[in-house]
């Protein structure tokens, strides 16, 4: 799960660079009740882990010590076989960059929120092919007062 403007910008200095209501209810409703599998500096970026879901925090270094309610992780493929084992039915990647693009290859459905606005960057998201990808929703939000730029949430499934 991913939110990123023109050309794929997704954080600067360690944070969002926009704030959006509708995105973050998005993500909400998304991910509760389910894994959701981070890198370290994401988690960090938070400030806490999230309430009703599984916070799976990866990180190489083993001394790294989560917030209160998330579990360290080393890699990827042991952060999945938790989140199996803990009997969630999905675990979705939440960043960062790094992650997403070791994550690519293995995940089967892309939750992308792409905001219509240049921003300020210093992490992006992995180029990636439309064409391999299904469209099986997506919704378009006008900018508002509330939801000060347009944006569209899509979901994708892997093809073939």
């Amino acid at each position: 799960m991913v939110a990123y403007g023109k050309e794929y910008v997704m954080g600067y200095k360690n944070a969002l660079p926009w704030h959006l209501p509708s995105d973050l209810a998005h993500f909400r409703a998304k991910t509760v009740g389910k894994a959701i599998i981070m890198g370290r500096k994401t988690h960090q970026s938070i400030g806490r882990s999230l309430k009703n879901r599984c916070n799976i925090v990866l990180s190489r270094s083993e001394d790294f010590c989560p917030f209160p309610g998330a579990v360290h992780k080393n890699n990827l493929s042991s952060a999945f076989a938790y989140a199996e084992e803990k009997g969630y039915k999905e675990a979705i990647v939440i960043g960062g960059a790094g992650l997403y693009k070791e994550a690519f290859p293995l995940v089967d459905v892309l939750y992308i929120t792409e905001i219509s606005a240049t921003f300020k960057g210093d992490v992006f998201f992995p180029h990636w092919e439309r064409s391999k990808w299904n469209l099986i929703d997506q919704k378009k939000i006008l900018a508002s007062d509330k939801n000060p730029f347009t944006h569209t949430f899509f979901c994708f499934t892997r093809s073939g």
